[in-house]
């Protein structure tokens, strides 16, 4: 009788103590929801999982360009833009979607090292990884808006200052894709770096407003502002991608900021092999803001007009770099005071909303 007592009350402990676990797993899974809703908040990137439909967005129907990357259908990802560079040193940004962690900042800074898995992801385009190989990231730390990376030695392993000067750019520019990064800076095992290897000032830190991307000159100077203007790139294989190029003016008012980057969108870059498909006869004829709206009326002079074709690609570089300009949310766009609709039914008088990805990658 004992005996059978004894068995029945083991197996009675067994059962609460499976029961128990079962408990702690789902504790276990809801405490990883919240760090992904945390996750989400401090990057204001947008989470997908498979190919479901998160925050309105289809991930089945999402256009862009393919990855030879394979992530499992299971995994949330979240949406982020890694600046890598092209055969000519040319800065390319492309919006990946990252698997869901933590450190989601340092996995941008990872996907920049030059190894063979990096390599792999992007060599079809004819990108590149922008730091040395071997580089390590020793720790991250952001606080205030300030993003306080820690390298190993081999993060000055460049071959000269353009190579230094494309890195700089590259990072300072992917981690300030954040909301919660403003700015950069930089250490070596522990250390404030001043200058690298090759003389490129690397003192304090680095902010977008001081770094210019794909130009000469890494820095701003003094007395003068910049805007930057998106132009395509005929990269491999047919593709045709936006980059982003900064040029410096002297300053204006903010209410001719829209004049000034219609302006410089008719620049002529084609010694970097970039292209724009705004034709010479469309200029900006007035402008207005309200509410978060920015509405743009051009004027179209242009004997051949707006190609069908292209119309896409221009109004991709219109919206690209009018979204540079603090508070608007939205743009709105006529054509000799008219409202126009495009080929493939985009109606630009329609109020747009900014896009948040570019050059996508579609996993």
């Amino acid at each position: 009788m004992n005996k059978k007592f004894t068995i029945l009350l083991l197996i009675f402990c067994l059962m609460l103590s499976g029961c128990s676990m079962s408990n702690t797993k789902g504790n276990n899974n809801q405490k990883s929801d919240n760090t992904s809703d945390k996750i989400m908040e401090q990057t204001g990137g947008t989470m997908v999982e498979g190919t479901s439909s998160i925050n309105g967005i289809d991930t089945q129907k999402t256009t862009g360009i393919k990855s030879n990357a394979s992530m499992s259908t299971n995994e949330y990802k979240i949406f982020t833009t890694i600046y890598y560079k092209d055969k000519d040193g040319m800065l390319i940004p492309i919006t990946r979607k990252l698997v869901k962690q933590d450190g989601i900042a340092r996995a941008s800074i990872n996907g920049l090292i030059d190894n063979s898995a990096n390599r792999e992801e992007v060599a079809y385009y004819g990108l590149y990884p922008v730091l040395p190989q071997g580089t390590e990231i020793l720790g991250i730390d952001i606080r205030q808006g300030v993003a306080v990376v820690d390298f190993n030695e081999k993060f000055l392993d460049y071959n000269n200052e353009t190579e230094e000067k494309i890195a700089i750019a590259s990072l300072v520019y992917t981690l300030t894709e954040f909301k919660t990064i403003n700015s950069v800076s930089i250490n070596v095992n522990g250390q404030p770096q001043d200058e690298l290897k090759h003389k490129t000032n690397v003192a304090g830190t680095l902010s977008r407003e001081d770094v210019l991307i794909n130009n000469d000159k890494l820095f701003v100077d003094r007395g003068t502002d910049k805007l930057e203007v998106y132009m395509y790139k005929n990269i491999e294989y047919g593709i045709s991608l936006l980059v982003p190029v900064s040029i410096e003016y002297e300053k204006v008012s903010d209410e001719y900021l829209p004049d000034k980057i219609a302006e410089l969108l008719n620049t002529d870059l084609s010694d970097k092999n970039l292209v724009s498909y705004i034709p010479s006869g469309i200029k900006l004829n007035e402008s207005s803001f309200k509410s978060g709206v920015l509405t743009l009326d051009f004027t179209n002079q242009s004997k051949d007009g707006i190609q069908d074709d292209y119309a896409d690609k221009m109004l991709n570089q219109i919206l690209y770099s009018m979204s540079r300009i603090n508070g608007v949310e939205k743009i709105k766009i006529l054509i000799n005071g008219k409202e126009m609709t495009l080929k493939g039914e985009t109606e630009l008088s329609k109020q747009l909303p900014l896009q948040r990805r570019i050059n996508e990658i579609i996993d």
